[in-house]
């Protein structure tokens, strides 16, 4: 009887290792990005674990370490996310091609190359004219090739943006292609997740086995679709919450910078000794509050004005003007420091500028 030759077929608990691969080929990805970044080079190589993955383990783990990869780097730059596109389809074409043997070809690696091209300076040039805060590494590129007239800013971009992503995948391919030559081919079984029935069982368990677990290509590539969409929706929700918190701090902030330069714009500092010397019973002192309270009637957004004198007590009140809600206290009185403030109180007491605080203390 033909005895059954091990092809690079993985050993018992090979799943381990091919998870313990693409953990790898995450963190090479993220430390290239991170090297990149550092030297600002117009290159990214965040996709070389991600070819080298897919070439030797497949479909699956290369969209694993592709889609990971933005996922961590959302953490720190939240558009990364909406690049997890280009990552996932530049592993499935690198999984494709290598399946058929064509990145050993000259040609195959040609045609690997203009897809990774397309696939990165395409999607690329496209994604920051929708999301917000997305930015082209190929700027500079771009600017140089619209200033020579021959096509517009928008077309500028895009081959801008192809020429970069060309160069980066250029250099992705020629190391990884390296990576993979040095990587003997008995080890090659082990960057697969085999649960998923990725490669097949040799011949002879073809015919002896009469158990055999199945799972659909239908099913598989369905709980792909769903693990990776819900992924997507979730981490597209808290990259929503985070941008809308982020912009009502924003708006709020200049919301309160604005009144408060208006509220200044009629205060005469050189009378607040006269004013709290009187106890504001001056005409000067009640033409000023009524000036206060027109601005904060000016927007519904202002919950409270007022206008301390601070000292080492605390805060002499100034002007205090009453909201629906809360009557403001009288001239001259000291309200304790609340606990969001009292790092600030010796820039306070000197009369320095401080940034906008914001606080969850008694007045918000």
């Amino acid at each position: 009887m033909k005895k059954s030759v091990n092809r690079g077929n993985p050993q018992k608990g090979s799943n381990i290792i091919a998870l313990l691969m693409c953990v790898v080929g995450v963190v090479l990805n993220i430390t290239l990005s991170y090297v990149m970044s550092v030297l600002e080079l117009p290159l990214y190589l965040d996709t070389l674990g991600t070819v080298i993955i897919a070439i030797l383990g497949g479909y699956l783990p290369g969209v694993a370490v592709g889609f990971t990869t933005n996922i961590i780097k959302s953490i720190m730059t939240p558009v990364s996310v909406y690049y997890g596109i280009v990552n996932v389809l530049i592993a499935v074409v690198a999984a494709f091609f290598a399946h058929r043997g064509w990145h050993k070809k000259v040609r195959g690696v040609i045609g690997m190359l203009l897809c990774f091209g397309f696939i990165g300076g395409a999607l690329g040039s496209l994604i920051p004219w929708f999301i917000k805060g997305a930015t082209n590494s190929s700027q500079f590129l771009g600017d140089f090739i619209y200033q020579t007239g021959l096509v517009g800013e928008g077309a500028s971009l895009f081959i801008s943006s192809l020429i970069v992503d060309l160069a980066d995948k250029v250099v992705v391919v020629v190391l990884a292609l390296i990576i993979v030559h040095f990587i003997p081919d008995k080890y090659h079984g082990f960057f697969g997740l085999h649960t998923w029935m990725q490669n097949p069982n040799s011949v002879d368990e073809k015919v002896t086995t009469k158990k055999v677990r199945r799972v659909s290509l239908r099913f598989k590539v369905l709980m792909v679709l769903i693990l990776s969409l819900g992924t997507i929706a979730i981490t597209c929700s808290l990259i929503s919450m985070d941008v809308f918190r982020r912009r009502t701090i924003e708006d709020h902030t200049q919301l309160a910078m604005g009144t408060t330069i208006l509220a200044s714009s009629v205060i005469d500092g050189d009378r607040v000794g006269e004013y709290m010397t009187t106890g504001g019973n001056t005409k000067s002192y009640k033409e000023t509050k009524r000036l206060l309270e027109k601005i904060y009637d000016s927007s519904s957004e202002i919950t409270f004005l007022y206008v301390y004198q601070i000292k080492e007590d605390g805060c002499h009140v100034v002007f205090d003007i009453d909201s629906p809600d809360t009557e403001g206290e009288d001239i001259g009185t000291v309200i304790e420091f609340d606990e969001g403030f009292k790092d600030y109180i010796p820039a306070l007491l000197a009369g320095n500028d401080i940034d906008p605080i914001i606080t969850e203390d008694q007045y918000g």
